[in-house]
């Protein structure tokens, strides 16, 4: 019997099988779903009505091979293929497999990042999003393998590409308002007989994305942040009659036609809860989906062959990833796959409540407190500020396995969705827009304030860590605001946005140009926000951890820190993981990652 009194240690929720993506085929109950476990990831098909899983890919080496995400694995429309995205050696290229067989075709394979492989409706070619010099374009490639064949504008970035089911036709999403600073995005279609494209959105500074054609091709559903909120809205092929789905104050993302074209399903953030919603293709009368019963959160949506339920990924605090069977119009959720081991399931794991916090300047943020069950007025515990990545992410009812294990060792922590956090609508998500560690940190400081009024919580023990933005936020808060934390922990964040824009990859650029600009024409805002030229004011101790494969944030990013920090003579401490990149993915080095934060934080906090 599992011992429930036995230590929770890291090794222990690092052993937990990542269940990532999954889609559910077209002709079989039959799902795809993506596994990692200690960098390894493999493909494999489950059974929908239960029953053990069937691998259909080997492990990939551990030196950075990887399944992508929700859009990079795809059903060719007969059933017997699946094609999906795989990082080998550092390339990332299509690769398709016979599911009978097991056959592998290296559909891409000439040096250049490809992602996003989708079938034409008669089988015999690829939609793909290549990125060439840092710019993403469209092409069309031969399932049999070859060259993709350029069917987007070069000379702006596309993405998200959707065959029309007549199959004469690409819809995508692309940014070509000149603005690098801009959100927009449209919804373009590009013939590919003539190879003429048109534009179905109008740019007007909002993001349209998503674009899903109808199954009988007469409607483009898409999402669209034109009032504020992320919602599913639909069009017809030309962009003409708009239709709002489901209006409500929420974000909806995910736009999946049922089979026979009567539904569409989506994702819905309502704050920290993520869920799915389903409604009448025409009415937007919305329709049930049976539900888990636990406040979770949802990714990776698609319909069963036959259009009675929905496949979905979820998680919850307290319960690992995985694939559950969502009947529509009534009925009780299944799970298809069960990662979480006995032993861990049977330890008291913590369910957060949700909290909101106030700013100095009024702004309210809402957040997820984790409280050691065995906390109690008067013990003067330490507490933590737990800062997401992104910083266009959010704290979600979620698995967060390195969260439990703090709390396990006895530490209260604080995850607050500051802004810039996705889930709260337009204004909210852009309001840390050009005021990358203003606001946002702010709010950081207002979470620790929080905790510092909690009855068993010492107010001279509190500390903040994060990874990515979220150890950047770390960085920074240790050096603006001295007084706020008493110690930090920076999982691979930067300590200068400038000199990071021109180190890290294309997308991490983008992100950077899109919130704060470009360096040259905003070095105010880059200067202001920069952990660097704070280095001086740090009077806390610092634990610094980087990956040295990392090409989102550079591990120069680290060292510049470190060689500041060391001339400064601050208190700090600092580690590099050989071969990995953005996240620490080998056992090994994410159970040390924890120990190190840990064994940290118990003598400095």
């Amino acid at each position: 019997m599992p011992d429930p009194a036995a230590p929770l240690t890291p090794l222990a929720l690092a052993l937990v099988p990542v269940v990532g993506h999954a889609v559910a085929s077209p002709t079989d109950r039959l799902v795809a779903v993506v596994v990692e476990v200690d960098a390894l990831s493999h493909l494999a098909l489950y059974p929908l009505d239960g029953g053990p899983g069937r691998r259909l890919t080997a492990d990939v080496a551990p030196t950075g091979a990887r399944l992508w995400g929700p859009r990079e694995i795809d059903w060719s429309p007969d059933g017997r293929r699946l094609a999906f995205v795989a990082d080998v050696a550092g390339r990332q290229n299509v690769w398709a497999i016979e599911v009978d067989s097991g056959e592998l075709t290296r559909v891409t394979n000439h040096g250049w990042p490809e992602r996003t492989p989708h079938w034409s409706p008669d089988g015999r070619s690829l939609a793909v999003v290549t990125e060439v010099d840092g710019q993403d374009w469209i092409g069309v490639v031969d399932a049999a393998g070859g060259w993709p064949r350029r069917v987007t504008d070069p000379a702006f970035a596309s993405s998200d590409p959707a065959w029309a089911p007549d199959g004469n036709a690409l819809a995508f999403v692309s940014k070509r308002d000149g603005d690098a600073r801009g959100h927009n995005r449209d919804i373009w279609v590009v013939d590919l007989g003539t190879s003429e494209e048109t534009r179905l959105t109008e740019p007007d500074g909002n993001a349209d994305t998503e674009p899903a054609w109808s199954p009988d091709g007469e409607r483009i559903a898409f999402v669209s942040e034109r009032t504020g909120w992320k919602l599913i809205w639909t069009m017809d092929r030309g962009g003409g009659d708009l239709r709002r789905l489901a209006p409500e104050d929420a974000e909806q993302t995910e736009p999946v036609w049922s089979p026979d074209g009567r539904h569409l399903a989506w994702v819905v953030r309502r704050g920290v809860e993520v869920g799915v919603d389903a409604a009448d293709a025409a009415s937007g009368a919305l329709v049930q989906v049976a539900s888990s019963g636990v406040g979770g959160s949802v990714a990776s949506l698609s319909w069963v062959a036959d259009g009675t339920a929905l496949c979905v990924v979820e998680s919850t605090p307290t319960t690992a990833r995985d694939v559950q069977l969502r009947p529509i119009g009534g009925g009780e959720t299944s799970a298809v796959t069960s990662s979480m081991p006995a032993a861990l399931a049977a330890h008291r794991l913590i369910e957060p409540t949700s909290v909101w916090i106030e700013s100095a300047d009024k702004v309210r943020c809402q957040g997820l407190l984790f409280v050691p069950p065995e906390a109690k007025p008067g013990e003067g515990r330490a507490a933590l500020v737990y800062a997401h990545g992104g910083p266009t992410w959010q704290v979600e009812q979620r698995w967060l396995p390195d969260v439990q294990h703090l709390v396990a060792e006895g530490y209260t922590v604080l995850a607050p969705n500051f802004r810039g956090s996705t889930g709260y609508g337009r204004g909210f998500d852009r309001a840390n827009d050009g005021d990358w560690g203003g606001g946002d940190l702010e709010d950081c400081v207002a979470a620790a304030d929080h905790l510092r009024g909690l009855p068993w919580v010492a107010a001279d023990r509190v500390g903040i860590w994060g990874a990515s933005y979220g150890g950047y936020l770390t960085l920074l808060a240790l050096g603006k605001r001295p007084d706020a934390f008493q110690a930090g922990v920076d999982l691979f964040g930067s300590s200068d946005e400038a000199t990071l824009w021109m180190q890290t990859d294309a997308p991490g650029r983008r992100g950077i140009e899109e919130e704060v600009g470009v360096p040259r024409l905003n070095l105010a805002a880059f200067r202001s926000g920069a952990p660097l030229h704070y280095a001086e004011r740090i009077r806390s101790p610092l634990l610094m951890l980087h990956g040295e494969e990392d090409r989102r944030v550079t591990l120069e990013q680290s060292e510049a820190m470190r060689r500041s920090l060391e001339r400064l003579g601050k208190v700090f401490e600092y580690h590099r993981y050989p071969g990995e990149a953005h996240g620490f993915r080998k056992i090994d080095n994410w159970v040390d990652s924890q120990e190190r934060t840990v064994d940290f934080l118990g003598r400095y906090l």
